[in-house]
């Protein structure tokens, strides 16, 4: 009988070492499809903050995540970064569209538009402002439920000591 323990003990730990060494083989060979390659290529910006923005064909291509698109995102809650203080973003919302665009403001005015991507495999959108002058360029990592989102800066173009919650506007 305890021999049978150790035999059974030998097949499990070879079987857990054989599934480890073959999953970074299935991991490099999966390809990355063609709807994510152009928001793959704005994430892969360089880190200097504002030096190698997406281009516009990175961006345009049209996205169908309906966590993002599905009504306008209001920023309820956000921590860090230089607008520090209570309430950073208050009364500020963003609209994505299906198409690879957005709009975004404050209370009812529109202050600016741009264009969107996001990399699934990386969960890290990419916000383009038309007006890169007056509205910087952002990289977030997202994490998501059905009502709330979360997003949290990366260094790509120094958002990372912000963290921010939005909410779907209610109907």
């Amino acid at each position: 009988m305890r021999s049978f323990f150790i035999l059974y003990s030998f097949v499990m730990l070879s079987a857990m070492a054989a599934c480890k060494q073959d999953t970074p083989a299935v991991q490099e060979s999966q390809a990355q499809p063609a709807q994510d390659a152009a928001p793959a290529a704005a994430a892969a910006a360089t880190s200097t903050p504002g030096a190698n923005p997406p281009s516009d064909a990175a961006l345009a291509n049209g996205h169908d995540y309906t966590f993002l698109t599905d009504k306008v995102l209001i920023y309820q809650a956000a921590f860090g970064g230089e607008k520090g203080g209570a309430q950073p973003y208050k009364d500020e919302w963003i609209d994505f569209d299906t198409d690879g665009t957005f709009k975004a403001g404050k209370l009812d005015k529109q202050t600016h538009t741009g264009k969107w991507g996001y990399n699934h495999d990386t969960k890290t959108l990419v916000i383009r402002p038309d007006d890169t002058a007056a509205h910087k360029i952002s990289e977030w990592k997202v994490m998501f439920n059905d009502q709330m989102l979360v997003w949290v800066g990366t260094t790509t173009y120094g958002d990372n000591p912000i963290q921010i919650k939005l909410v779907r506007k209610p109907n």
